[in-house]
């Protein structure tokens, strides 16, 4: 099928972009896809978002992703007549964000609405359910729980990413100023020792 043609109503989360020779990307050939999270592995999906504004509420739309990067070029939106937009133009005081966790790491804010924090918060929830020991939906929630000023939950979801592989040493120093915010003195020296161990190897 034809970008044209997706019925939001479906509800298909991810699609596989199967050609995209034409330089209008309502004209990209796409098929569901058997993914039911954004992959680590190289490839071209597009996959369901949300347009997150003040005074309404959200409204679908799919994003071009480029993985494992997780690059965002597209917002196909304003269905069933739908249009082609720059993901960082102006959408009327909206923001953009994936609908759809990720196993590959990338930007938290494709998943943080300022608008309403809460629904990527709940998005990202809902993967670690999901994938409890998945660390890069763990940072993802980390650094969003963190801009919130929601410690103590920040911290949960860093301490669950270090569990496994988290994506770089910088997780641990996340984890040393977030001990040192709470005043947690000995923690703060613990993991601040930690990521200059990791920093230096």
């Amino acid at each position: 099928m034809l970008v044209k043609e997706i019925d939001v109503d479906q509800n298909v989360n991810i699609f596989d972009i199967i050609n995209y020779d034409s330089d209008n990307a309502l004209e990209w050939i796409i098929d569901r896809s058997v993914e039911k999270t954004v992959p680590a592995h190289e490839s071209f999906f597009l996959i369901k978002g949300l347009i997150v504004k003040t005074s309404q509420d959200p409204k679908p739309c799919y994003l071009t992703v480029s993985t494992p990067e997780r690059i965002v070029d597209f917002v196909i939106h304003d269905f069933p007549n739908p249009r082609v937009s720059n993901m960082y133009r102006d959408f009327d005081d909206g923001e953009v964000i994936m609908a759809v966790p990720a196993h590959c790491f990338g930007v938290y804010e494709l998943f943080y609405s300022r608008n309403n924090p809460e629904i990527g918060i709940e998005i990202l929830k809902k993967g670690l359910k999901e994938h409890p020991n998945d660390s890069i939906i763990s940072e993802d929630l980390g650094y969003i729980l963190r801009d919130e000023k929601r410690n103590e939950e920040a911290l949960e979801a860093f301490l669950n990413a270090i569990k496994n592989e988290p994506s770089s040493e910088y997780i641990y120093a996340e984890i040393a100023e977030i001990y040192k915010e709470m005043g947690q003195a000995e923690n703060y020296r613990k993991f601040k020792k930690l990521f200059e161990e990791k920093s230096n190897r």
